[in-house]
């Protein structure tokens, strides 16, 4: 961490909302900066540690009586822990920095706070007896970082610090502290203070559980090893109660001094890696907590805003095979709409949250004064992006700017803006009054080896402090809420697995999703995505590998498939005895991208989640056929499914927002499983899911899939197709007929219905801006008559011949669009006019853009 000496005062930037009207005293600090905490918080007891907060917390008068001592033992510990009414005060949060594409700032801005802001939390407790290990604080895919700090009364009293081994600071800083609170108030309300005694045996039984009862043993010796904490030197009552000269300072220190409450920090640098983007979908509702700080390259970005991103390969398998999970999971959408689309992890429907989301723009400092234009420019398509999603009231109103260096390097105004924000999200979170015993019990798990744990073992252990079961369910949702465990029974009610170190979880997970070429050679089922049990009891640790995959099938990312419903490739025999498991996203094979004119699409609206995924679309369907097969498939996005009864062979092909379903032979009561698998997931969805069957125009030629939702398209079911559907060589009566006689018997619900007709008040709005537009331009009527209505717009110029004249603009807009919305509701076929009338509107933007250029 660079000292003060080495720092370079940034200039003043506007605003500046954490700015204090006290001056800096000290020579070298910054009133902004985050200064550091250089001991455990809470434990040394030391005028110079404990000046974060100097202002009386008690009254002089109180402040002068001198507690009593009392003999502090392990029962008396648990009393603290059990009691429901103890409670300390914490603010949690997590910060999620994400890049769209991966080098656009997010690691180099992670860096600096850590490197900058940050000090490291190192206490004595690595050779404490007990202590099993650092945890993983990274995972393919997302790195994680554990930050603490305290002092929030005033700028310059804000200390942080980095939690650099997770198993032992963790612990310090979770139980410590809360015991430390309880302690103190104790002190206040009954004028007691605690003495440790140091003989405490290691064979002491209090709680039942044994790990409970360990992690009790543990916690009082690592207290009771603290110098400054008060120790039982005597064993009569009456002198216990005496309490010295030294353990009265402690006590006064411990009032005046301990920190009001302190702010535990997670912050992920996520990278892209299919487990990890695909987990954090299936939590978001769930992170509460969570503060998305979003990063692009304003140099080489603005101009691609909406093109899907460019993302190298991210890492290699064991045979030199390049994984492209960003290349292959964000080829479709722009790469603007992927980046603010990640507000979402945000979101919750519990509480409404407003600007928790931040962006910020990279860039060089080299725009030679076009810096603010530029800036401009990408806030505008930035809200115009998220108020096309939905996420604007989550999002921040202005871009953060951070000036790198070629080098990677921050500069002083950038590293301020970083600091502020930073600033922003740990004092603008509100504390919140957690029990002693939620303290106690997450802190367990900082020394426990363990990554997972079954829910109902949990919540026996919780039972055991004391926790009923709203208080439980507290605990749960609180500790996921910013990221330190993940409680997969919120995304899955039926799911048992609690991740108590989610690093160390999602590395694991990754062992099934990226196999290694030593088990692709033992067990070639891999190799089509199909898993024997006994691999999966391998990867992961025996006791506990049900766990795992109870979370993989609650994430859709894996299903079990017994051995009579897969159809053996050639050369390869199946244990019709043993277990399977089909995990679609961890083959490697070639990926299909082709468009096929003939096939039927399932097109999903661009702000519906990514739920058709193929493997919960292949359980739907193995239930539903009356004689299923699993045809295995190395293609990376290719699912294909065999209905022996009927001869009928299902190929799915997964893309975003666009998935191709062919049929080998049309068959009506085939297509009729197949939608109703899909309407089924729609349901079983938390959130609104928009879809729709399409069958591509034959007036048009689609070339890539990424262009088909805005491409020409008939909305099945539909009878009637355009004559030129008819005539091509590509047009199958009898299979339109099959998908038109299932969606007519498994009817769409009209809240899943992508499009639907438009509103008067829509119609409005958009005349009103367009009115503007031509306005601003000097523009005539001409332009929107002749784009909406064609020819016909020389007869409307007739008919109203105030064009000119006195008449409104927007009036004037407002009645050629309704005409032109009239004229489209009678045109037979005519199926969506919300998207019909974007369609012309992106065409008249093109021709007022044509025309301002000219």
């Amino acid at each position: 961490m660079a000292t003060p000496s080495q720092r370079a005062t940034p200039s003043a930037l506007q605003p500046r909302p954490f700015s204090s009207p006290i001056e800096a005293t000290e020579p070298h600090r910054h009133l902004n900066d985050i200064t550091v905490v250089t001991a455990p918080i809470g434990i040394d007891l030391t005028a110079s540690n404990l000046s974060v907060e100097p202002e009386p917390i008690v009254s002089p008068c109180e402040d002068s009586l001198t507690p009593k001592g009392y003999d502090f033992n392990l029962g008396s510990l648990k009393e603290i822990i059990i009691n429901q009414n103890l409670k300390a005060k914490v603010k949690p949060a997590l910060i999620s920095f994400l890049g769209i594409p991966p080098d656009s700032g997010q690691k180099a801005a992670v860096k600096h706070i850590l490197d900058r802001y940050t000090d490291k939390i190192k206490p004595p407790f690595a050779s404490t007896p007990g202590r099993v290990g650092e945890d993983v604080t990274t995972a393919e895919g997302i790195e994680y970082h554990e930050l603490v700090a305290t002092g929030f009364k005033s700028v310059r009293n804000l200390y942080i610090g980095e939690v650099t081994e997770e198993s032992s600071s963790g612990f310090v800083i979770h139980s410590a502290f809360g015991i430390l609170s309880a302690f103190r108030q104790g002190l206040i309300e009954e004028k007691k203070l605690p003495l440790f005694d140091i003989s405490v045996s290691q064979s002491s039984q209090v709680f039942e559980n044994k790990q409970l009862n360990e992690h009790l043993i543990h916690t009082y010796q690592y207290l009771s090893d603290q110098e400054s904490i008060p120790k039982k030197g005597t064993e009569s009552l009456e002198d216990v109660e005496k309490v010295s000269e030294k353990d009265q300072e402690y006590a006064k220190k411990l009032k005046r001094h301990l920190p009001e409450g302190i702010a535990l920090v997670i912050m992920w640098d996520v990278a892209l890696n299919k487990t990890v983007l695909h987990f954090l979908t299936a939590l978001r509702g769930h992170l509460y907590n969570c503060h998305p700080w979003l990063f692009l390259d304003l140099q080489r970005d603005l101009d691609k805003l909406h093109l899907p991103p460019e993302i190298p390969p991210t890492s290699s398998t064991g045979d030199g095979k390049e994984i492209r999970d960003g290349a292959l999971l964000m080829k479709w959408r722009p790469r603007l709409h992927y980046l603010i689309r990640s507000c979402r992890l945000g979101e919750t429907k519990e509480k409404k949250r407003r600007r928790v989301c931040t962006v910020f723009a990279k860039h060089d400092g080299t725009f030679n004064g076009e810096m603010q234009e530029k800036m401009d420019e990408l806030e505008r398509k930035v809200q115009a992006t998220a108020k096309h999603i939905g996420v604007t009231s989550l999002l921040e109103e202005r871009i953060v700017p951070v000036n790198l260096s070629s080098a990677g390097q921050v500069d002083d105004d950038s590293s301020l803006h970083l600091n502020q924000k930073l600033h922003q999200v740990i004092c603008e979170t509100s504390y919140e009054n957690i029990p002693i015993a939620w303290i106690f019990l997450r802190s367990l798990f900082y020394r426990n080896k363990k990554c997972v744990i079954a829910k109902d073992e949990l919540e026996e252990m919780a039972e055991e402090c004391c926790m009923d079961k709203s208080s439980f369910a507290g605990f749960c949702k609180f500790y996921t809420s910013f990221g330190s465990i993940f409680d997969l029974s919120l995304v899955d009610e039926n799911c048992q697995t609690v991740a108590v170190k989610p690093m160390a979880f999602l590395r694991l997970l990754d062992c099934l999703l990226y196999p290694s070429e030593e088990l692709r050679k033992k067990y070639p089922m891999i190799l089509y995505g199909i898993y024997p049990e006994e691999v999966c009891k391998k990867v992961f640790n025996a006791a506990d590998w049900s766990l795992f995959m109870d979370a993989l099938i609650s994430l859709s990312l894996a299903i079990k498939v017994s051995a009579h419903l897969i159809e053996a490739p050639k050369g390869i025999s199946l244990d019709h005895d043993a277990r399977y498991y089909f995990i679609s996203l961890s083959r490697t094979g070639q990926f299909s991208e082709d468009p096929h004119p003939h096939s039927i699409h399932i097109i999903t609206s661009i702000n519906t989640s990514h739920v058709f995924r193929q493997v919960t679309v292949t359980k739907h369907l193995l239930k539903m056929l009356k004689a299923p097969k699993l045809i295995p498939s190395k293609n990376f996005n290719q699912t294909v499914i065999k209905d022996t009864s009927t001869g009928t062979t299902i190929t799915i092909v997964s893309h975003s927002p666009a998935t191709r379903l062919d049929l080998n032979v049309p068959n009506s009561e085939v297509c009729g499983c197949i939608v109703h698998a899909y309407n089924t997931i729609a349901d079983m969805c938390k959130t609104t899911v928009k879809y729709k069957f399409v069958r591509l125009c034959a007036a048009e030629n689609v070339s890539t899939i990424e262009s088909i939702p805005s491409s020409v398209y008939h909305v099945l079911p539909d009878d009637e197709l355009c004559g030129k559907c008819k005539e091509s060589s590509s047009y199958d009566s009898d299979l339109v007929q099959a998908w038109n006689k299932a969606l007519t018997e498994y009817k769409i619900k009209d809240i899943s219905k992508p499009t639907g007709d438009l509103k008067a008040t829509e119609l409005a709005d958009v005349a009103e801006r367009i009115a503007s537009i031509l306005q601003e331009h000097k523009m005539g009527i001409r332009m929107v008559a002749e784009t909406l209505l064609g020819e016909k717009y020389k007869e409307v110029l007739q008919i109203d011949t105030r064009l000119n004249g006195d008449k409104l603009l927007d009036k004037l807009v407002n009645d050629i669009i309704l005409l032109w919305y009239k004229n489209q509701l009678s045109i037979k076929g005519s199926q969506e006019p919300r998207r019909d009338f974007a369609k012309q509107l992106s065409k008249l933007g093109a021709n007022i853009a044509k025309l301002s250029i000219d």
